[in-house]
């Protein structure tokens, strides 16, 4: 399970290897927004409502 983990990790950075700060900076920003954005979709959250 571990060695899964760090190639699909490994896998996810290499996607932003590219950008300066890509690996893995970026991809750990990214990682963590598309976890909120599916959590909140999950939920039924709306970005666009105030409380």
């Amino acid at each position: 399970m571990i060695n899964f983990m760090q190639r699909a990790w490994s896998d996810w950075c290499g996607l932003f290897d590219g950008l300066p700060y890509g690996d893995p900076y970026l991809a750990f920003a990214t990682l963590f927004v598309l976890i909120v954005v599916i959590a909140r979709l999950a939920t039924g959250g709306d970005a666009s409502r105030h409380y």
